[in-house]
Protein backbone atom coordinates (compact mmCIF):
# COMPACT_ATOMS: atom_id res chain seq x y z
CA UNK A 1 0.00 0.00 0.00
CA UNK A 2 1.50 3.49 -1.03
CA UNK A 3 1.45 6.33 1.14
CA UNK A 4 1.11 9.74 -0.37
CA UNK A 5 1.37 13.30 0.65
CA UNK A 6 -2.02 15.06 0.36
CA UNK A 7 -1.33 17.69 -1.76
CA UNK A 8 -4.54 19.48 -0.70
CA UNK A 9 -8.14 17.74 -0.75
CA UNK A 10 -9.51 19.15 -4.15
CA UNK A 11 -6.77 17.56 -6.05
CA UNK A 12 -7.19 14.40 -4.77
CA UNK A 13 -10.01 13.40 -7.08
CA UNK A 14 -8.81 12.97 -10.69
CA UNK A 15 -12.44 12.74 -12.16
CA UNK A 16 -15.00 15.08 -12.44
CA UNK A 17 -17.48 12.30 -11.28
CA UNK A 18 -14.96 11.34 -8.15
CA UNK A 19 -14.87 15.27 -7.35
CA UNK A 20 -18.64 15.41 -7.39
CA UNK A 21 -19.09 12.14 -5.11
CA UNK A 22 -16.84 13.64 -2.56
CA UNK A 23 -18.84 17.17 -2.70
CA UNK A 24 -22.33 15.12 -2.01
CA UNK A 25 -20.70 13.18 0.39
CA UNK A 26 -19.63 16.34 2.49
CA UNK A 27 -23.15 17.68 2.05
CA UNK A 28 -24.58 15.01 3.97
CA UNK A 29 -21.98 15.03 6.44
CA UNK A 30 -22.83 18.85 7.15
CA UNK A 31 -26.18 17.72 7.04
CA UNK A 32 -25.98 14.89 9.50
CA UNK A 33 -23.27 16.69 11.83
CA UNK A 34 -25.52 19.80 11.65
CA UNK A 35 -29.17 18.86 12.11
CA UNK A 36 -29.29 15.56 13.68
CA UNK A 37 -28.78 14.58 17.36
CA UNK A 38 -26.98 11.53 17.04
CA UNK A 39 -25.16 11.74 20.38
CA UNK A 40 -28.27 13.05 22.40
CA UNK A 41 -28.89 9.77 24.17
CA UNK A 42 -25.36 9.45 25.11
CA UNK A 43 -25.32 13.29 26.16
CA UNK A 44 -28.29 12.47 28.40
CA UNK A 45 -26.51 10.16 30.73
CA UNK A 46 -23.39 12.18 30.48
CA UNK A 47 -24.56 15.32 31.90
CA UNK A 48 -25.12 14.16 35.61
CA UNK A 49 -21.28 14.26 35.65
CA UNK A 50 -21.01 17.36 34.31
CA UNK A 51 -21.87 20.67 36.30
CA UNK A 52 -23.59 23.80 34.81
CA UNK A 53 -20.66 26.46 33.95
CA UNK A 54 -18.56 24.10 33.37
CA UNK A 55 -15.34 23.54 31.39
CA UNK A 56 -15.27 20.80 28.69
CA UNK A 57 -12.30 19.59 26.17
CA UNK A 58 -13.55 17.91 23.25
CA UNK A 59 -10.21 16.12 22.10
CA UNK A 60 -11.10 14.69 18.49
CA UNK A 61 -14.10 17.14 17.74
CA UNK A 62 -14.61 15.49 13.87
CA UNK A 63 -17.29 17.13 12.56
CA UNK A 64 -18.72 18.87 15.76
CA UNK A 65 -21.22 16.56 16.42
CA UNK A 66 -20.28 15.72 19.74
CA UNK A 67 -19.36 19.41 21.01
CA UNK A 68 -22.40 20.84 19.62
CA UNK A 69 -24.35 18.95 21.96
CA UNK A 70 -22.07 19.42 24.71
CA UNK A 71 -22.64 23.20 23.93
CA UNK A 72 -26.63 22.87 24.69
CA UNK A 73 -26.56 21.11 27.88
CA UNK A 74 -27.34 23.43 30.91
CA UNK A 75 -28.83 25.86 28.62
CA UNK A 76 -25.58 26.31 26.96
CA UNK A 77 -24.36 27.27 30.28
CA UNK A 78 -20.60 25.41 29.81
CA UNK A 79 -17.55 26.18 27.77
CA UNK A 80 -16.88 24.15 25.42
CA UNK A 81 -12.77 23.33 23.55
CA UNK A 82 -12.78 21.38 20.51
CA UNK A 83 -9.77 19.89 19.13
CA UNK A 84 -9.61 18.51 15.42
CA UNK A 85 -6.21 18.41 13.51
CA UNK A 86 -7.41 16.85 10.40
CA UNK A 87 -8.59 20.12 7.79
CA UNK A 88 -11.08 18.24 6.41
CA UNK A 89 -13.15 17.79 9.22
CA UNK A 90 -12.34 21.33 10.91
CA UNK A 91 -13.39 22.93 8.41
CA UNK A 92 -16.98 21.09 8.52
CA UNK A 93 -17.07 21.58 12.41
CA UNK A 94 -16.07 25.16 11.75
CA UNK A 95 -19.56 25.67 9.83
CA UNK A 96 -21.24 23.10 12.33
CA UNK A 97 -20.45 24.62 15.38
CA UNK A 98 -20.62 28.55 13.79
CA UNK A 99 -23.56 29.28 15.60
CA UNK A 100 -22.61 28.35 19.45
CA UNK A 101 -20.94 31.13 20.71
CA UNK A 102 -19.32 28.90 23.81
CA UNK A 103 -17.27 26.65 21.73
CA UNK A 104 -13.60 27.58 20.89
CA UNK A 105 -12.51 25.49 18.13
CA UNK A 106 -8.75 24.38 17.69
CA UNK A 107 -7.39 23.43 14.07
CA UNK A 108 -4.98 21.05 15.65
CA UNK A 109 -4.15 17.58 17.55
CA UNK A 110 -3.75 17.22 21.55
CA UNK A 111 -0.31 15.34 22.28
CA UNK A 112 2.25 15.14 24.54
CA UNK A 113 4.58 17.35 22.63
CA UNK A 114 4.19 20.76 20.54
CA UNK A 115 5.12 20.54 16.86
CA UNK A 116 4.43 18.91 13.93
CA UNK A 117 3.61 15.07 13.43
CA UNK A 118 2.19 13.04 10.06
CA UNK A 119 -1.50 12.06 10.24
CA UNK A 120 -2.76 9.01 8.36
CA UNK A 121 -5.67 8.94 5.99
CA UNK A 122 -7.53 6.17 4.32
CA UNK A 123 -9.04 7.37 0.60
CA UNK A 124 -11.03 5.21 -1.48
CA UNK A 125 -8.96 3.91 -4.30
CA UNK A 126 -11.93 3.79 -6.45
CA UNK A 127 -14.37 6.10 -4.76
CA UNK A 128 -11.23 8.69 -4.00
CA UNK A 129 -13.33 9.80 -0.86
CA UNK A 130 -12.05 10.52 2.14
CA UNK A 131 -12.18 8.50 5.37
CA UNK A 132 -12.89 11.02 7.71
CA UNK A 133 -13.41 8.72 11.02
CA UNK A 134 -9.80 6.89 10.86
CA UNK A 135 -6.96 9.11 10.24
CA UNK A 136 -4.75 8.67 13.04
CA UNK A 137 -0.88 9.94 14.09
CA UNK A 138 0.16 5.99 14.59
CA UNK A 139 2.98 3.67 12.56
CA UNK A 140 2.32 4.22 9.14
CA UNK A 141 2.26 0.72 8.49
CA UNK A 142 -1.13 -0.36 9.92
CA UNK A 143 -2.67 -1.44 6.31
CA UNK A 144 -4.78 -4.02 7.88
CA UNK A 145 -6.67 -1.21 9.63
CA UNK A 146 -7.27 0.36 6.47
CA UNK A 147 -8.75 -2.06 3.97
CA UNK A 148 -12.07 -2.93 3.06
CA UNK A 149 -13.87 -4.28 0.23
CA UNK A 150 -12.39 -1.68 -2.15
CA UNK A 151 -8.69 -1.83 -0.44
CA UNK A 152 -8.38 2.02 0.64
CA UNK A 153 -4.84 3.75 -0.15
CA UNK A 154 -2.95 5.32 2.83
CA UNK A 155 -2.39 9.50 2.29
CA UNK A 156 -0.99 11.53 5.10
CA UNK A 157 -1.04 15.37 5.73
CA UNK A 158 0.89 17.06 8.32
CA UNK A 159 -1.41 18.65 11.32
CA UNK A 160 0.10 20.63 14.35
CA UNK A 161 0.23 19.17 17.91
CA UNK A 162 -0.03 20.78 21.39
CA UNK A 163 -0.01 19.23 24.63
CA UNK A 164 -3.37 19.77 26.74
CA UNK A 165 -1.86 21.80 29.68
CA UNK A 166 -0.23 23.77 26.99
CA UNK A 167 -4.11 24.90 26.01
CA UNK A 168 -4.82 25.23 29.87
CA UNK A 169 -2.17 27.76 30.61
CA UNK A 170 -2.90 29.35 27.26
CA UNK A 171 -5.98 29.84 27.71
CA UNK A 172 -6.21 31.01 31.42
CA UNK A 173 -8.00 28.47 32.70
CA UNK A 174 -9.24 28.11 36.38
CA UNK A 175 -11.00 24.80 35.92
CA UNK A 176 -11.60 21.81 33.89
CA UNK A 177 -14.33 19.67 34.30
CA UNK A 178 -15.42 17.07 31.65
CA UNK A 179 -12.76 15.87 28.63
CA UNK A 180 -14.09 13.93 25.81
CA UNK A 181 -11.53 11.92 24.08
CA UNK A 182 -11.71 9.78 20.92
CA UNK A 183 -8.29 10.15 19.43
CA UNK A 184 -8.26 6.36 17.57
CA UNK A 185 -5.85 5.41 19.46
CA UNK A 186 -3.40 7.82 20.38
CA UNK A 187 -5.43 8.54 24.49
CA UNK A 188 -1.82 7.92 26.14
CA UNK A 189 -0.23 11.09 23.96
CA UNK A 190 -3.59 12.90 25.72
CA UNK A 191 -3.02 11.99 28.73
CA UNK A 192 1.08 12.63 28.79
CA UNK A 193 0.83 15.78 27.64
CA UNK A 194 -2.10 16.75 30.06
CA UNK A 195 -0.94 15.57 33.41
CA UNK A 196 -0.30 18.79 35.41
CA UNK A 197 -3.98 19.52 34.36
CA UNK A 198 -5.68 16.72 34.97
CA UNK A 199 -3.68 16.25 38.45
CA UNK A 200 -5.02 19.81 39.44
CA UNK A 201 -8.58 19.90 38.46
CA UNK A 202 -9.45 16.12 38.53
CA UNK A 203 -11.58 16.17 35.87
CA UNK A 204 -14.17 13.28 34.45
CA UNK A 205 -13.08 11.72 31.26
CA UNK A 206 -14.91 10.07 28.94
CA UNK A 207 -12.62 7.98 26.71
CA UNK A 208 -13.00 5.76 23.93
CA UNK A 209 -11.06 2.90 24.21
CA UNK A 210 -10.20 0.07 21.34
CA UNK A 211 -6.78 -2.91 21.56
CA UNK A 212 -7.69 -1.92 17.58
CA UNK A 213 -6.84 1.38 17.54
CA UNK A 214 -4.10 1.49 20.47
CA UNK A 215 -1.70 -1.24 18.67
CA UNK A 216 -1.39 1.06 15.78
CA UNK A 217 1.04 3.09 18.70
CA UNK A 218 2.68 -0.38 19.49
CA UNK A 219 0.36 -0.36 22.76
CA UNK A 220 -2.62 -2.23 24.93
CA UNK A 221 -5.71 -1.24 25.96
CA UNK A 222 -4.74 -0.99 29.14
CA UNK A 223 -1.13 0.44 28.22
CA UNK A 224 -3.30 3.47 26.31
CA UNK A 225 -4.76 4.56 29.99
CA UNK A 226 -2.01 3.79 32.43
CA UNK A 227 -1.38 7.19 33.02
CA UNK A 228 -5.23 7.75 34.26
CA UNK A 229 -5.02 4.72 36.28
CA UNK A 230 -1.51 5.94 37.91
CA UNK A 231 -3.29 9.43 38.89
CA UNK A 232 -5.75 7.30 40.37
CA UNK A 233 -8.79 7.03 38.53
CA UNK A 234 -10.80 4.04 37.46
CA UNK A 235 -12.98 2.74 34.48
CA UNK A 236 -16.58 2.66 34.58
CA UNK A 237 -19.30 1.68 32.00
CA UNK A 238 -22.60 3.33 31.52
CA UNK A 239 -25.23 0.77 31.60
CA UNK A 240 -29.05 1.66 31.08
CA UNK A 241 -29.95 3.00 34.43
CA UNK A 242 -26.78 3.08 35.92
CA UNK A 243 -22.50 3.65 36.19
CA UNK A 244 -20.61 0.36 37.08
CA UNK A 245 -17.30 -0.21 38.07
CA UNK A 246 -15.04 -2.44 35.61
CA UNK A 247 -11.43 -2.71 34.25
CA UNK A 248 -9.82 -2.27 31.21
CA UNK A 249 -8.34 -5.52 29.95
CA UNK A 250 -6.85 -7.06 26.71
CA UNK A 251 -10.56 -7.46 25.43
CA UNK A 252 -11.84 -3.95 26.62
CA UNK A 253 -13.71 -2.35 23.66
CA UNK A 254 -15.44 0.60 23.84
CA UNK A 255 -16.44 4.07 25.94
CA UNK A 256 -15.64 4.67 29.32
CA UNK A 257 -16.14 6.87 31.39
CA UNK A 258 -13.13 7.40 33.91
CA UNK A 259 -13.52 8.87 37.82
CA UNK A 260 -11.67 10.36 39.89
CA UNK A 261 -10.81 8.42 43.43
CA UNK A 262 -13.19 11.11 45.43
CA UNK A 263 -15.32 10.53 42.80
CA UNK A 264 -15.45 6.37 42.25
CA UNK A 265 -19.03 4.97 41.83
CA UNK A 266 -19.50 1.29 43.91
CA UNK A 267 -20.83 -1.28 41.07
Amino acid sequence: MNEIEIPGFSEIHPSFGQKIGQRIARFEQYCNARFRNKFAPVIKKLSPFIPPNAVIFDVGANHGRFAKALAKIHNGSCRVFAFEPLEYNYTLAKSVLSGHKNVKLFPVALSNKAGEERLYVPIGKSSKRINHVTPHMGKSGCEGYFESNERKQVYWTTIQTKTLDAIVSGENLTQLDFIKIDVEGAENLVFAGGVKAIQKFRPIIYCEVSGHHTKKFGMSQLDSIQILLDLGYCPHVIAENSVQKTQIGHDSHGDFLFLPHHENLSP
